[in-house]
């Protein structure tokens, strides 16, 4: 019983901390929620106009590509439907995208905000806890995968690499975790790039935004080869009747 209620008590009075520390820093915590909104929509808008030239580049490339050799070069069925769709999915996409990053943008700042200046047990260990990480992450990439891993590979030494790979496996979760960031990350600005497929090999079909760009651009491609077919029918039709007016006229003058 002793222990419960020390336990509750301890409980109680990091609460009751946190409660204070929050309501010192109110002012600051408004401006530093508007600087993130700011900053977010800054990024997000950036993104967008990004996605947008990204668009126009791919658009030119796929038109080519298939102007030249056509549907059989895709490994999914087009379907003429999907590109009365295009411009509704990529407006969407675009406010979509938007509005997520601004989401983790404010979230990560008010964060990291709140992370710097509450003073807790809590807060105290979790700056520990991200130094380590940091710091983790900073050795393996300037020390042991550029030199230590490289002198003892050169060099054969088979227990300094065995050590090495020991290090590798406690860290390996770290890994992970920025495995995991970075395929957030790629997600994220994929919606701000519809017209790229960020979907894996052999899944293209499953991207409805890509699949709907490449409809739309083929339908384009049937329309200018229309047009062009439509203007040498009407070249030969005009070559035609002015050689019929020229034999008309030829044959009225000798009569």
């Amino acid at each position: 019983c002793l222990d419960v209620s020390t336990d509750i008590d301890t409980t109680i009075t990091s609460i009751s901390d946190t409660v204070f520390s929050l309501a010192k820093i109110g002012p600051d915590l408004a401006i530093a929620l508007a600087a993130s909104l700011a900053f977010g929509s800054l990024l997000g808008f950036v993104f967008t106009v990004y996605g947008c030239r990204t668009t126009l580049t791919t658009y030119m490339q796929v038109y080519a590509l298939l102007n030249a050799h056509g549907p059989p070069m895709l490994r999914y069925p087009l379907r003429r439907a999907n590109s009365a769709r295009f411009l509704a999915t990529f407006v969407t996409s675009q406010l979509f995208g938007f509005f997520v990053l601004v989401s983790i943008v404010v979230t990560v700042m008010m964060c990291g905000f709140l992370l710097v200046a509450v003073e807790t047990q809590t807060t105290t260990a979790l700056r520990f806890f991200i130094a380590s990480l940091v710091g983790a992450q900073l050795v393996e990439i300037t020390v042991i995968r550029t030199i230590l891993t490289p002198f003892a590979q050169y060099y054969g030494l088979g227990v300094m690499l065995f050590a090495i790979e020991l290090w590798y496996l406690s860290v390996g979760l770290i890994k992970g975790f920025t495995r995991l960031v970075m395929l957030i990350f790629l997600t994220l600005t994929s919606f701000f790039t519809p017209a790229k497929c960020a979907f894996p090999d052999g899944k293209e079909s499953w991207d409805g935004g890509h699949v709907c760009f490449v409809c739309y651009v083929m339908q384009r491609v049937e329309h200018d080869r229309s047009l062009r077919a439509a203007k040498a029918n009407f070249a030969k039709a005009v070559r035609r009747y002015s050689v019929q007016a020229a034999r008309a006229s030829n044959v009225t003058q000798q009569t």
